[in-house]
């Protein structure tokens, strides 16, 4: 019996990429749009924050710009599990926004998510092992709350096939 599954065999001499594959993987990931969806995500994630500024504390007002506080953000994902989060906090609040139309809004939070990160990184700062872990415990919690969400509304119903067919 032939099996489903095929095997490569490969040579220790043999380049399994190479560094132009590389090159273009990681252009393909910061495309002009890429850059564009985390400019917006930001944008609405400070059009929030601007209102809570002093629960936070973690970018500081410069005439009409804001200025990340890259130490002052990774003390606050180290310190805070939950509540008193900037970035958990406006995800729910933005999700309940997105609810109320019946969207999930999962794109949006993974955009303000990475467009946050992004900030950080470009500091040279990366979060503690404590701060990771929070927003590890975060996210999962989140998918799996929106997997219910989506369920109960009727708006994923795990079809497996385009067009339904009746028993």
């Amino acid at each position: 019996m032939a099996s489903s599954s095929s095997t490569t065999t490969s040579t220790s001499n043999e380049p399994i990429e190479s560094e132009d594959e590389h090159a273009a993987l990681q252009a393909a990931r910061k495309t002009k749009e890429y850059a564009d969806n985390g400019r917006n995500a930001l944008a609405k994630f400070m059009g929030w924050y601007k209102h809570h500024a002093n629960d936070y504390r973690v970018f500081r007002k410069n005439g009409t710009s804001w200025i990340f506080k890259e130490d002052a953000w990774i003390t606050m994902m180290d310190k805070h599990k939950g509540a008193g989060n900037a970035l958990f906090d406006y995800v729910f609040h933005a999700r309940k926004q997105y609810h109320a139309k019946k969207e999930q809004g999962m794109g949006h939070f993974r955009d303000v998510r990475s467009a946050l990160w992004n900030l950080v990184k470009d500091s040279s700062k990366r979060y503690s092992d404590r701060g990771e872990d929070h927003l590890t415990s975060f996210w999962t919690g989140l998918t799996k709350q929106n997997h219910a969400w989506v369920q109960e509304n009727g708006i994923d119903d795990e079809a497996k096939v385009a067009v339904p067919f009746y028993v």
